[in-house]
């Protein structure tokens, strides 16, 4: 168990510093973003543009597919059951994408584990991507049609049929 444990552990860690090492390169992509608004506020005396991403719900179907999310996790009856089923809510008055993505961070240690034994590579997604996704997760009528035939032949075989139960030795020490 100690070896599975760090080698868990030694993926944790470089993805972290993959992730420390691009967020300059990040920061420089979300200000070229196409679709996103701008936003000029000021803070000490510096102006600063905050992104907002323009949302869509078709793109968010083809990345919860393409990029395996469903996988673990279902949408109108599609996809694996190891992760809760992300289907919308009746009724939505405002998608928040940065609760959206505190969410996924909350969860981001058992997702890397199971993305690095099930697909063999940990997904990356972009803010823009984070957020279509999430407006995908939040429509009730881009969900009405999602079936299995949204998704890449490939990927339908890899659904997880058992939820999953995280062991706290698989996780990083807090």
């Amino acid at each position: 168990m100690n070896s599975m444990r760090n080698h868990i552990l030694s993926v944790l860690l470089a993805g972290a510093s993959v992730l420390v090492s691009a967020a300059p390169v990040l920061a420089q992509e979300a200000d070229t973003s196409p679709s996103a608004q701008t936003n000029q506020t000021e803070q000490k005396g510096r102006a600063l543009t905050t992104i907002v991403p323009q949302l869509s719900a078709e793109r968010g179907k083809q990345l919860f597919s393409n990029k395996a999310c469903v996988v673990c996790h279902s949408v109108n009856g599609v996809g694996g059951k190891a992760a809760s089923p992300l289907d919308a809510p009746d009724e939505v008055a405002t998608i928040d994408v940065l609760a959206f993505a505190a969410r996924m961070w909350r969860g981001a240690d058992a997702m890397i584990v199971f993305q690095s034994m099930e697909l063999g590579y940990q997904i990356n997604l972009t803010g823009q991507e984070v957020a279509d996704i999430a407006a995908f997760v939040y429509d009730k009528e881009s969900q009405s049609n999602f079936t299995e035939e949204n998704v890449p032949e490939i990927i339908r075989t890899w659904f997880l049929e058992d939820p999953i139960v995280i062991d706290e030795d698989m996780l990083a020490p807090d």
